[in-house]
C-alpha cells in the first residue's frame, strides 16, 4: 500500500513538473508574439510617420534615373533641375504613398519584414486584401485600433500579422477623392507580417535554463519522495515491532496470575489485566481514566503514601504490603512491587504495578501464630507435660551428637 501511494505520489509530482514546465514554455511563446507585437507597431508606426512627414510636404523629387520602370511612376510630374555644378538632371515626383511603398519593399528585402497598404476600396489590385486582411479591416472599421492574430503558416514557428488603421490625409484628398473617404476617415490599412522564429530562437537559452531547472526540481522532488518513503517504511517498520512487543508483553501480563496495573506520570490508569479485576472487584471501564486511589483502604496515613512516592521518585522501586479495599468493600493485603518506566531522556513516562492478594498467607500466619500462643500456654500451665529427652545412646546409633 505504501509503495503504491509512493509511486502516486510521483507521478502527481512529475504532473505538478510537467504542467508548470508547460506553463513556463506559454509564457516564453507570450512574451516572443508580445516582443514581435511590439516590433510590428513599431515598424508601422515609423511608416506612418514617414507618410505623413511626405504628406506635409507635398511629396519629393528624385532622380528619375534611380526610380524603376514601373507604371505607377507614369503619370507622376517630370521636371528638369540644374545641379550646382551645372549638370541638368530629370527629376519625378513621389507621393507619400511612393515613399512608403519603397521603404515598405527595401524593409522586406532587408529585413524579411513584409509590410504592405490595403483597403477594401482600391484602386491598385497589387494591394488586394487577403482573407485575414479582409477581416481585419472589417474590424478597423468597426472601431478597433489594433488588429493582431498569429497564424502557423511557416514551418513550426508561426507568422504573426498585424494591421493599423490608415486615415485619410487632407493631402490625400486630391487624389483620392473618388473614394468618397472624408479627411481623418478609415482610407484602409497598414499590414505587416513578422516570422517569430528569430524571436522564439531568441529565448532558447532561456529555455534550455527552464528545463534544466525543472528537471532538477524534479530529481530533487522524487528523492524527497523516496526519502519520505524510506522514512515512513522505517518507522512502520518500528512501530510494527513495538506493537508485537507491546502485544506479547500484554498478553504476559494479561495471562500472570497476580494483578497488573499501568499508570501515566500522573497515576491514571491505562490498562489493567484480567487478574486486577479478579482481585479487585472492578471491570476494566470502571478503573481506566481514574486513580489507584479507588483502592485505597483507609488503614495508611499519608505518611505512609508520601515515602512511597519519595521511594519510588528515588530508587524507581517500591516494594512492599499494603492494604487495600475491593469493590465489595472488603479489605485485603497485598503483595505490591511498582516500577517506574523512564524515557531515553530519563524522564519518568509510565508506572507499572503487580499486586498479589496475600490474604490466605496472612491467615495461615494468623493460624501458625495462634497455635504457638497455644502451646506456649498449655506448656506454661502444664510443664508436666513436656516430652522426655531420649538417652544418649539413642543418639549414637545414628552418630548423632546428644543435644547439650
Amino acid at each position: 500500500m505504501r509503495f503504491k501511494i509512493t509511486l502516486f505520489a510521483i507521478l502527481v509530482w512529475s504532473v505538478g513538473v510537467a504542467i508548470s514546465l508547460w506553463m513556463q514554455q506559454t509564457l516564453l511563446q507570450r512574451t516572443a508574439v508580445e516582443l514581435a507585437r511590439n516590433d510590428a507597431i513599431a515598424n508601422l508606426r515609423k511608416d506612418m510617420a514617414i507618410r505623413k512627414w511626405a504628406s506635409s510636404m507635398g511629396g519629393v523629387f528624385v532622380d528619375d534615373s534611380k526610380v524603376k520602370d514601373s507604371p505607377r511612376f507614369a503619370e507622376q510630374e517630370r521636371v528638369v533641375a540644374q545641379r550646382n555644378s551645372g549638370q541638368q538632371i530629370r527629376l519625378v515626383s513621389l507621393t507619400p504613398i511612393h515613399i512608403l511603398l519603397g521603404i515598405q519593399e527595401t524593409h522586406e528585402k532587408e529585413y524579411g519584414i513584409k509590410e504592405r497598404l490595403t483597403s477594401l476600396q482600391l484602386r491598385n489590385l497589387d494591394n488586394a486584401p487577403d482573407d485575414w486582411e479582409q477581416k481585419a479591416l472589417k474590424n478597423l472599421q468597426d472601431g478597433a485600433k489594433i488588429v493582431s492574430e498569429v497564424t502557423s503558416e511557416k514551418g513550426g514557428h508561426g507568422l504573426l500579422r498585424l494591421m493599423l488603421p490608415m486615415q485619410m490625409d487632407k493631402e490625400c484628398l486630391e487624389c483620392h477623392r473618388d473614394t468618397l473617404v472624408p479627411a481623418g476617415g478609415l482610407r484602409g490599412g497598414a499590414a505587416i507580417t513578422i516570422d517569430l522564429g528569430k524571436y522564439r530562437k531568441a529565448q532558447e537559452p532561456a529555455w534550455r535554463a527552464i528545463q534544466y531547472g525543472h528537471l532538477a526540481i524534479w530529481l530533487f522532488g522524487v528523492a524527497s519522495i523516496l526519502t519520505i518513503f524510506a522514512i515512513a517504511r522505517k518507522r512502520a517498520i518500528e512501530h510494527e515491532c513495538a506493537e508485537e512487543d507491546r502485544r506479547e508483553a500484554e498478553l504476559a501480563f494479561s495471562s500472570m496470575c497476580e494483578g497488573a496495573v499501568i499508570t501515566d506520570v500522573r497515576g491514571k490508569i491505562l490498562w489493567v489485566n484480567d487478574a486486577f479485576c479478579t482481585i479487585s472487584g472492578y471491570s476494566r471501564d470502571e478503573v481506566i481514566g481514574n486513580t489507584p486511589s479507588i483502592l485505597k483502604s483507609g488503614r495508611h496515613d499519608d505518611t505512609f503514601y508520601r515515602d512511597m512516592w519519595k521511594q519510588l521518585a528515588a530508587n524507581g522501586l517500591w516494594r512492599g504490603e499494603i492494604w487495600n479495599k475491593r469493590k465489595s468493600g472488603d479489605i485485603y493485603p497485598e503483595e505490591l512491587s511498582i516500577h517506574s518506566l523512564k524515557e531515553g531522556s530519563g524522564k519518568i513516562h509510565r508506572f507499572v504495578a503487580i499486586f498479589s492478594d496475600i490474604s490466605e498467607r496472612k491467615r495461615s500466619e494468623q493460624a501458625l501464630q495462634q497455635a504457638g500462643h497455644l502451646a506456649q500456654a498449655i506448656t506454661d500451665a502444664h510443664p508436666d507435660l513436656l516430652p522426655m529427652p531420649l538417652p544418649a545412646r539413642c543418639f549414637s546409633l545414628f552418630s548423632i551428637p546428644p543435644l547439650r
